[in-house]
């Protein structure tokens, strides 16, 4: 019975995960379905017209733009930060758990009206607070994946090995960790990089049309067609997904390396 039971579960959560993906995608590439089982035909019409609007490519650039840099400042920032509390101040670890559970219970619109209010008067510009509040964001993920890789490697016995045979705090830091936990950082900030990709309260609220990434683009679109909303949502899911690919070719091309 058991072994009938578990390829069926799996059955079913793939189906339930894939038909409405797969869905999405014909009806993407049909030029009308309404009363009939399949499509009537299909076409490249909304793929073509999609292409055809810089809107929706400044938008897809906006996105990048916005995870890009938020990612490189979350390693620049974080990465270091949590590397030197973990080795040589570990009773601040609690603290930063705390601010880590504060980030998941605030709410997204209370963090960006109190953001606005505290620092509108003062004339910061809302690029920044958009960047500060995705950074603080990536918080909790940057923490887990930095400190995992530390525990991994037995990170403070490889400073002490490092730091008795004369090399400085920095030098063992960017020499012999940094490389070691690259894997661990790296998935993490995979990870960041595709929630942030499908981020939209945040830039909604601090930036609104002025500011259009892909979200807020497809929310634009979702009333107008539907065949133009699915190209919208597959060309989408085909960027996060190549996005996703790439960033794991490059991982594994680096542990082939160090075997």
């Amino acid at each position: 019975m058991s072994k009938i039971f578990k390829p069926l579960v799996i059955f079913i959560l793939l189906a339930y995960l894939l038909i409405p993906l797969i869905i999405t995608i014909i009806y993407s590439f049909s030029s009308s379905w309404t009363f009939s089982v399949l499509p009537d035909s299909l076409t490249l019409k909304w793929y073509i017209q999609l292409f055809s609007d810089p809107e929706f490519l400044m938008a897809i650039a906006r996105t990048v733009f916005l995870a890009t840099v938020t990612v490189i400042l979350s390693l620049a920032v974080i990465v270091p930060t949590i590397f030197a509390i973990a080795i040589y101040f570990p009773k601040l670890m609690k603290y930063i758990n705390l601010i880590i559970i504060f980030c998941y219970s605030l709410p997204g619109v209370i963090s960006v009206m109190s953001l606005s209010e505290a620092y509108n008067s003062i004339g910061v510009p809302k690029m920044i607070l958009l960047f500060g509040s995705y950074v603080v964001g990536t918080l909790p993920l940057m923490t887990l994946g930095t400190t995992n890789s530390l525990r991994s490697i037995n990170a403070k016995e490889l400073i002490e090995s490092a730091e008795i045979l004369g090399a400085s705090k920095l030098e063992s830091f960017t020499k012999i960790i940094l490389p070691n936990i690259s894997n661990g950082v790296i998935s993490s900030a995979l990870f960041i990089f595709s929630g942030l990709f499908a981020e939209y309260v945040t830039v909604n609220l601090l930036l609104g049309g002025k500011f259009t990434t892909i979200q807020i683009y497809l929310r634009e679109q979702l009333t107008a067609n539907g065949h133009y909303s699915s190209a919208i949502v597959v060309t989408y899911f085909t960027l996060a997904t190549l996005f996703t690919v790439i960033a794991l070719v490059l991982v594994n091309r680096k542990r082939v390396k160090k075997i």
